[in-house]
């Protein structure tokens, strides 16, 4: 019988190490992309914010600098028409009187036009210092499950103890109907129950409206709350939750399936 070459073995060993060594480091650089596209996607939107912010006080701020100036010619203005009214008329047999009484109509109008600017621009002052006290639109951020799963890690606690915006108001284990409506101003709301009978074991359910569930051994229900702002689909909530338990639980070669009640 034939033997095979050492030497040939040894560089079908050494190949094949390196195959691997190289498919290990594809994948790392991979998660690593993936990782700094979220962070960067994050970084974006939070500088959004600031600059906005930033906009936002530079114009309070030319705005402060705009009305102590009409404050200013307010003050002048109305010395101006002090010393107008304050002067004594000629007698209208002096020669001077009608150029001396054009001079005063001539600056008393001045006076009563430059009010009329001041007015003009004090309203103009404060709409926008009103415009720019309201409440303005929340930067939208739209997430995906994927975006969040390699931060889950299966710890007491929950999702919310690693994503900032995910928060758990209510949970619980008792039969009947399930109301997952929110009670938080500006935030939508997602029940979800686990271990049901009607559904199964490694079954995620996830609902919007009033739900009945009867639950079986080792199963829950959770209401999650999320900011208005963060656009994401009520599959991908279940996903995140899914992820959590099979991470917290196990799946004992069963996978956790999620399933979303319209």
């Amino acid at each position: 019988m034939a033997q095979g070459n050492p030497s040939s073995n040894w560089f079908v060993k050494i190949l094949g190490s390196a195959a691997l060594a190289g498919l290990v480091a594809i994948i790392a650089l991979i998660f690593q992309v993936n990782s700094s596209r979220n962070n960067d996607r994050a970084s974006e939107t939070e500088q959004a914010y600031l600059a906005i912010q930033v906009a936002k006080q530079e114009t309070l701020n030319a705005l402060l600098v705009e009305q102590n100036q009409i404050q200013s010619e307010q003050i002048t203005m109305e010395a101006r028409k002090s010393t107008i009214e304050g002067q004594t008329p000629l007698s209208t047999n002096n020669p001077d009187f009608a150029l001396t009484a054009t001079a005063f109509i001539v600056q008393a109008t001045q006076v009563e036009s430059t009010r009329q600017a001041i007015a003009t621009k004090q309203k103009g002052i404060e709409s926008t210092q009103t415009a720019i006290s309201l409440p303005q639109p929340t930067l939208a951020i739209v997430i995906r499950a994927e975006d969040v799963i390699p931060q889950i890690k299966g710890e007491n606690g929950g999702v919310q103890k690693f994503v900032s915006w995910w928060s758990e108001v209510d949970y619980g284990g008792e039969n009947g109907e399930l109301d997952p409506s929110s009670p938080v101003p500006n935030h939508k709301c997602f029940g979800m129950a686990w271990n049901t009978n009607q559904y199964g074991y490694h079954r995620l359910i996830v609902f919007q409206k009033p739900t009945t569930f009867t639950f079986a051994a080792g199963g829950w229900y959770v209401k999650v709350c999320i900011p208005d702002n963060i656009v994401i689909s009520t599959e991908d909530v279940g996903k995140i939750q899914a992820d959590w338990l099979g991470k917290r639980s196990g799946i004992d070669n069963q996978p956790w399936q999620v399933i979303v009640i319209q």
